[in-house]
């Protein structure tokens, strides 16, 4: 009921707004008010600096493995997969014909992880290789395991220009959030809303004032 309330002084927020808010429709018109009590056209690089300054450790990537991985429902397949690895096939051969992993197919691509990302039973052997290493057979109650390291990438940080898309997206949504608050705190006290509690179907639990409805 609360997200109701809030939706309507919103609404109401927007057609009292001045000077009034145009729009052909009632979301364009709410996206027009919220975008100017944001201050969203105004924004510019110094902002941004700012903004990027202020939190650096957004901006400082940890180091990073690519890593793919096969999994095999026994020891015996896990030994003979690994067997074809070491006389030479190919990684992606041996997962599509072998591994039990959702996609062998693709080759059992894991993506990019962090350390702290890295299952804690498997983190030390995957960590330890270069790129293009592969571990051992790794056990597991559901099964045994083989990872292969394809990329590592060193810590570093971020630089503005490549948070700089990010950064605009991340503090337009911050400063919208700021408005549609503001807006809704205003609205509730040009337009007080008081829920009658009688006139609902369910007992209400929100945090706007109520009183019982008169019988």
């Amino acid at each position: 009921l609360d997200q109701f309330l809030d939706e309507v002084l919103l609404e109401r927020a927007v057609a009292a707004a001045q000077p009034p808010v145009t729009g052909a429709t009632p979301a364009e018109r709410r996206r027009a008010y919220l975008s100017r009590r944001a201050g969203l056209e105004k924004l510019d690089d110094t902002d941004l600096r700012r903004d990027y300054g202020a939190h650096p450790d957004r901006y400082r990537r940890p180091a990073l493995v690519r890593v793919s991985q096969m999994f095999f429902p026994t020891r015996e397949a896990a030994d003979a997969a690994l067997r074809r690895l070491k006389d030479g096939a190919a990684w992606m051969d041996v997962s599509r014909g072998s591994s039990a992993a959702p996609n062998a197919a693709a080759g059992g691509a894991l993506g990019l992880l962090a350390r702290s990302d890295l299952p804690q039973e498997f983190e030390k052997a995957i960590w330890a290789l270069p790129a293009g290493g592969t571990t051992g057979i790794l056990a597991a109650p559901h099964g045994f395991h083989v990872f292969r390291v394809e990329e590592r990438l060193d810590a570093r940080d971020i630089t503005f220009e490549e948070a700089r898309p990010g950064l605009r997206i991340s503090l337009a949504e911050e400063l919208s959030a700021k408005a549609v608050e503001d807006a809704i705190a205003e609205a509730r006290k040009a337009f007080p809303v008081t829920v009658l509690e009688d006139h609902l179907p369910f007992p209400y639990v929100g945090t706007n004032p109520k009183a019982a409805a008169a019988r």
